[in-house]
């Protein structure tokens, strides 16, 4: 349970023989000298304190409004209500650093494009910087549309590499089927081919799969529930769905393994699986879709207990369980189902979206426009 928040007080340190004001943010613990020893003293500057941490009534002038309190607000609100809260608090986290000490107007080109500097030159990819800064405009937009700042502000990023786009044959996905029953069962083998499997015929996102619970699964209607209860539907939306024939036989089999009508899909040692991707990953290279190695170094202990560096040498591949969700995709595409039934089936919020980023695996997309071509000349 957590803390209650008794608001700032004093505090006497011992090791310091000194006043300090101690209070709970967001379940953490902070602390400020109040540089004096004198009890007298220190209720002046607590009082200071509480003061200069009144949030003010009605919207403030940008050149007031502290970032540190934008991003801690977009936090409490709208986290709870995004699909990956722990991805948003690491955004902030690394966002924190730089902008926390500084005020909204100060957010303009030079200032994204130091953080940008800043953030690469400590090996951060562009991309993720993008993310970041995404998430601090996301974030003064919150503020200007709860009425606490005036004024919205300009945001400027990185521009990213094209993302690389990888789709599997079905001949693809059978030789990482095969190895994945290859997997014994005591090493999750069974998880995994469960997992291709449900990728494949419901085209969900990874962490909509192992947030599954069987009795989001009903097997006699042959449908799955992809929302699981007190979920709020976001922008990636979780439809219900029909169950094919062949993985309505493989969950009823899974299912009499479980010997449970609540609990997760996906377990180990009675606990929820939370990530797939080494297991996915391992799979993958061991299937052949290697595309090339990297070097890493780590620390070893020898037995005289002495530190010294080993090299590993790790496989990469382009396989990753989001692209069985592509491929399935692409696949119903390239049989001619229309852009809106796609976009219902896999979730997305408009069908727009799915056409942006599959519609040109059709062979039949501009077949009419090439016909239509055809009989102008």
């Amino acid at each position: 349970m957590p803390r209650r928040n008794k608001g700032p007080r004093l505090h006497w340190r011992v090791d310091k023989d000194i006043w300090e004001i101690r209070w709970f943010e967001h379940g953490r613990k902070r602390s400020k000298s109040t540089g004096t020893g004198e009890r007298g003293e220190a209720e002046k500057a607590l009082a200071e304190f509480i003061v200069g941490n009144v949030k003010p009534i009605g919207p403030s002038d940008p050149a007031y409004r502290k970032l540190s309190d934008v991003l801690s607000d977009y936090a409490d609100e709208h986290g709870p209500h995004v699909s990956s809260p722990a991805t948003l608090g690491y955004s902030i986290d690394a966002l924190i650093p730089y902008w926390g000490s500084k005020t909204v107007q100060e957010v303009n080109e030079v200032t994204c494009r130091w953080y940008n500097s800043i953030r690469q030159d400590s090996g951060v990819k562009p991309g993720t910087v993008a993310r970041e800064l995404n998430v601090l405009s996301a974030a003064i937009n919150h503020d200007w549309k709860q009425g606490r700042v005036l004024r919205n502000a300009p945001i400027w990023r990185p521009k990213t590499p094209k993302r690389k786009e990888r789709w599997m044959s079905r001949k693809e996905v059978a030789d990482l089927l095969r190895q994945a029953k290859r997997i014994p069962m005591n090493k999750g083998g069974e998880h995994m081919r469960l997992f291709i499997l449900l990728s494949l015929y419901t085209a969900a996102r990874k962490s909509a799969i192992l947030e599954l619970r069987w009795h989001q699964i009903d097997l006699d209607r042959g449908i799955i529930d992809l929302n699981p209860p007190g979920r709020e539907q976001t922008s990636k939306t979780r439809p219900v769905i029909s169950i094919s024939k062949r993985l309505n036989t493989f969950l009823r089999y899974a299912k009499r393994r479980s010997g449970t009508d609540t609990g997760y899909l996906f377990t180990w040692r009675g606990r929820p699986i939370k990530d797939i991707k080494k297991s996915f990953h391992a799979t993958a290279c061991k299937a052949g879709f290697v595309t090339g190695w990297e070097k890493s170094e780590k620390i070893a202990r020898h037995v005289t207990k002495e530190g010294y560096k080993v090299t590993f040498v790790h496989p990469i591949t382009d396989v990753t369980p989001h692209v069985m969700r592509h491929s399935m995709i692409s696949w119903i595409i390239a049989k001619g189902v229309s852009a809106q039934k796609v976009a219902r089936f896999v979730g997305h919020s408009d069908s727009r979206i799915t056409e942006a980023i599959y519609f040109h695996h059709d062979p039949e997309y501009f077949a009419d426009v090439m016909a239509a071509m055809g009989r102008v000349s």
